[in-house]
């Protein structure tokens, strides 16, 4: 969390985490695939999150682009998600245009998404888990425009939060930095929040972000992640 806030993006925790996974297990494609496939849960929570609140979102939002975009969103996250869970058949017709370490680290890529996300398996704990930290991403908020005395019901900020952080999760700015401001402006303004009223609330989260992740420095000074592993693992390939 710290990371996310102090490098560009949203992709330096990302990368911290990978060196860290790296460090621990010495396989350099598990712990790519292990965070990618943490992003794509949380994109497709945010997804099904936005698409359960969907029909209420159609209620109070008159604005017929903002809804247009939220259903492109939506179906370009689960076309995605296909996409994704069987990326190995989909480039089993190229394999001998790739490099073989790459053809091979995408399959088992593939592999491991299906067994995380299977039905049957791990997939409604991993998608319940990630829906339910959108959910209290939105209290949070909530709290937060209720201290700011800002008049708004929790069930719009359901509907409306959720987009916003989806927003905030594309790789353009600084921990969303932006961005998000933009998308809570947009999105509350819908519901008649004032400009100034929605960027102080995405101001305040955005700080209270950087507050609570402030001990994630710490951890990383004392932890020892900043060390090089003294050996590296032959099974590192990418």
């Amino acid at each position: 969390m710290f990371f996310n806030q102090a490098l560009p993006s949203n992709l330096g925790g990302d990368a911290v985490r990978i060196w860290i996974f790296y460090r621990q297990d010495g396989v350099l494609k598990r712990a790519i695939g292990s965070v990618l496939l943490d992003r794509v849960t949380a994109l497709v929570g945010l997804a099904i999150l936005v698409l359960f609140t969907f029909p209420l979102a159609a209620q109070f939002i008159e604005d017929t682009t903002i809804l247009a975009v939220l259903a492109f969103l939506i179906g370009s996250i689960f076309i995605g998600l296909i996409i994704f869970l069987w990326l190995d058949r989909f480039i089993a017709l190229f394999f001998r245009l790739l490099p073989a370490r790459l053809y091979h680290s995408i399959v088992s890529l593939a592999e491991d998404s299906r067994v995380v996300l299977a039905p049957r398996r791990y997939g409604p704990h991993v998608l319940g888990l990630s829906i339910a930290n959108q959910i209290l991403m939105v209290l949070v908020m909530y709290a937060l425009a209720t201290g700011l005395s800002i008049d708004i019901e929790i069930s719009m900020l359901l509907v409306l939060i959720p987009p916003v952080i989806l927003a905030s999760l594309l790789p353009i700015s600084f921990a969303g930095w932006g961005v998000r401001e933009g998308a809570m402006i947009a999105m509350l303004g819908t519901v008649g929040v004032p400009p100034e009223s929605a960027l102080v609330l995405s101001v305040a989260f955005g700080f209270l972000t950087l507050i609570i992740s402030l001990p994630g420095a710490l951890v990383w000074l004392f932890s020892g992640s900043r060390k090089l592993p003294k050996v590296f693992s032959g099974n590192n390939d990418v």
